[in-house]
């Protein structure tokens, strides 16, 4: 059964990519394979880091969103939080200062 699926996705994919080799018209005249040499020259990396660059951001962008990150005060000791309750407790118990 696992042979077959194998062999399966094997088969497809030496189809998909041997029809879209051979579907190609212009990539085997003058024209094709000056596209070719123009795309694949000397500035390529720098062209592919270039087109790359904002997918980089935008991950960096989503990864903070997601993690959160910290805030400006977290992890900082800021003293002891009294809550307003604890406050109108205070003032309504006849304690006086």
């Amino acid at each position: 059964m696992m042979r077959t699926i194998v062999l399966s996705g094997v088969f497809c994919a030496l189809t998909a990519t041997f029809n879209a080799v051979h579907a190609c018209p212009v990539c085997n005249e003058p024209l094709g394979q000056q596209v070719r040499a123009g795309i694949f020259d000397e500035t390529f990396g720098s062209n592919l880091v270039a087109t790359l660059f904002p997918f980089a951001i935008f991950l960096g962008v989503v990864a903070a969103i997601h993690g959160g990150g910290k805030g400006p005060c977290e992890g900082q000791d800021v003293g002891p939080q009294t809550s307003p309750s604890a406050a109108n407790d205070a003032r309504t118990s006849g304690a006086r200062s």
